[in-house]
């Protein structure tokens, strides 16, 4: 009871990389500045803040696994 840490997962608009970060960003940032540690880009996709979110919110045009 309110120890879930406050958390959102972020989607690399460049290469697709998942990541959290360890904040709540609002969800009517869809687009929000964040550093890519796989590709160094500086731009991510708010993908909500639950596993459930982010099977919604992310692009999957951008996952690696499909292409």
């Amino acid at each position: 009871m309110g120890t879930e840490k406050e958390r959102t997962w972020l989607q690399c608009t460049n290469c697709g990389h998942i990541h959290i970060v360890e904040r709540k960003i609002p969800m009517e940032r869809s687009i929000v500045n964040s550093y890519c540690e796989r590709c160094g880009y500086n731009r991510a996709l708010n993908c909500g803040y639950s596993e459930d979110d982010l099977l919604e919110l992310r692009d999957y045009f951008l996952d690696l696994r499909y292409y």
